[in-house]
């Protein structure tokens, strides 16, 4: 008899979490929490996953299958995640990845598993959803003399700001030390009288100048990570220099169709619209009127200009050409770059 209950029990409760884990699972659900994710090389990435459970009884248990991949398809690699949620619970789940490489990871949510308590039975859904991580280089500025610029013309006709919003040039944006050869009119003579010393009014537009760098790209989905990566660090350096110089950089991208778009970067912050930009080039399509409506201009018009050779061009001349083997130790001082 006692045997027969215990068999009974058993069979009820078999039953039981095979219901309870039916009704879990149709009450429970797992969205991506966002469609982007930004990040650099060799950093976490921290992806939310929005778990909601809308019954009133707890998920002792659940799995998420997420499956990473690059821009190109290649190389996926699975990961599984577990937790937890309690009764009429919505909460966020935060999952952990780190790019090896810079570019685009997509990250795909293959699949979640609902178990039952005592973890007999489980239920599968396939959510099917991407988020997409941007990773960007890791470098810091590149401690290289780039050739003077100062010899541009500054009345050219493309020019980073329009007359709307252009700074007035009247806003002060700092207060500094006084320099040899600032002008007297520029003396904060406030600050000046209580720092016992001469103190400049530093305005929006002071010492500020415009270059346009172009950056020519061909056959791009032929690149290896490792290359990719080589390129990219050294293009962030050296944008990361030329703002630190006090410059308004105008980036124009050339693809192997043309000219692809122009983006201005202002501050830091702007890389990663260029970044973004580079990772996301059109694939090969004809021309649309829209572009063969603009004026192409020839890349020996840029100031700079960076190609795939990993070599810095000045006005159509050569001047820097980096290696793929040491270019990290040529951005940070330590190894000469080749002058060309």
């Amino acid at each position: 008899r006692i045997l027969l209950t215990a068999a009974l029990m058993e069979g009820f409760l078999f039953i039981l979490m095979f219901v309870l884990s039916r009704y879990l699972s149709a009450r429970f659900s797992v969205h991506a929490g966002s469609d982007e994710c930004h990040t650099s090389k060799t950093s976490e990435a921290v992806l939310l996953l929005r778990c909601r459970n809308d019954s009133p009884l707890p998920v002792s248990r659940f799995r998420i299958r997420l499956e990473t991949c690059p821009q190109d398809g290649k190389r996926a690699h699975p990961l599984t995640f577990f937790g937890s949620a309690g009764p009429k619970e919505e909460r966020m789940l935060e999952c952990r990845i780190t790019p090896d490489h810079c570019g685009i990871v997509n990250v795909n949510l293959k699949q979640w598993t609902l178990y039952d308590y005592f973890a007999w039975f489980h239920k599968k859904e396939h959510p099917d959803e991407t988020i997409r991580i941007f990773s960007y280089p890791a470098a810091g500025p590149a401690r290289i003399d780039i050739a003077d610029l100062s010899d541009r013309d500054s009345t050219q006709e493309h020019s980073l700001f329009t007359t709307e919003n252009r700074p007035s040039g009247e806003d002060i944006r700092q207060i500094r030390e006084y320099h040899p050869g600032d002008l007297l009119r520029n003396v904060h003579w406030k600050v000046s009288a209580k720092m016992c010393g001469l103190w400049m009014k530093e305005y929006e537009m002071e010492g500020i100048r415009e270059i346009t760098f172009g950056i020519h790209l061909s056959e791009t989905a032929s690149w290896k990570p490792e290359e990719a990566d080589c390129f990219y660090e050294i293009l962030s350096s050296l944008l990361q220099n030329l703002l630190k110089q006090n410059l308004h950089i105008l980036v124009r991208i050339w693809d192997k169709h043309g000219w692809n778009t122009d983006i201005p970067v202002l501050s830091p912050d702007d890389l990663s619209v260029v970044f973004a930009a580079l990772y996301q080039l059109p694939e090969p399509s004809l021309e649309s009127p829209e572009g063969s409506a603009r004026t192409v201009y020839q890349m020996e018009e840029a100031d700079l200009l960076f190609d795939r050779t990993l070599t810095l061009y000045r006005r159509g001349e050569a001047q820097y050409r980096f290696s793929k083997e040491h270019y990290l130790e040529e951005l940070s001082g330590t190894v000469p770059v080749s002058l060309v």
